[in-house]
């Protein structure tokens, strides 16, 4: 089987930057959206590809980082999947105000199973910024980004079977 570079340099920067069971402490984890869900891994998979192109972002990569690590005789292993997202109009006026953003680019959400519930995470974009165009940008990015989280992680067979609420 061949790895292609690409493949295998994002590879190496997952084991490198969420492997450790210890929390860096040098990390800004205010700089992450998580939210953890008791909905099962697959939906959470499905609702978090809905919500992101339900945005106007392409899936530009899916990485089954889990079912690698378990196909290569690792077959506890949980769960673990990268979805890499963009919208080049966003990309655009993003790189247009500071040319050096390229370096966050793709957009990330991972999905990880984590005992019985599910975590969802994204990196957020910078947001202090000194160009005011690019900060409402940022901001914006972050809003739809923290969207789609949420409705990845919402579990919304409990919302259609919540009995209704009387009103006086």
């Amino acid at each position: 089987m061949k790895c292609s570079g690409l493949s295998l340099a994002f590879f190496i920067l997952f084991m490198q930057s969420g492997c450790s069971i210890e929390v860096d402490e040098n990390i800004n984890h205010n700089d992450y959206y998580q939210i953890e869900t008791n909905k099962p891994f697959e939906e959470v998979l499905d609702d978090a590809i809905f919500a992101i192109t339900e945005r106007n972002f392409r899936l530009t990569s899916h990485l089954h980082i889990g079912k690698a690590i378990r196909d290569r005789n690792n077959p506890d292993f949980p769960d673990y999947e990268v979805l890499l997202y963009c919208n080049l109009n966003y990309a655009k006026k993003m790189l247009e105000l500071d040319p050096n953003m390229i370096s966050s680019c793709p957009g990330r959400i991972t999905v990880r199973q984590n005992g019985a519930r599910v975590n969802i995470t994204a990196p957020l974009w910078p947001e202090e910024m000194k160009d005011n165009e690019l900060k409402l940008h940022m901001q914006k990015m972050n809003e739809l980004i923290r969207e789609i989280v949420d409705y990845a992680a919402d579990d919304w067979l409990l919302v259609y079977d919540r009995k209704p609420v009387r009103s006086e």
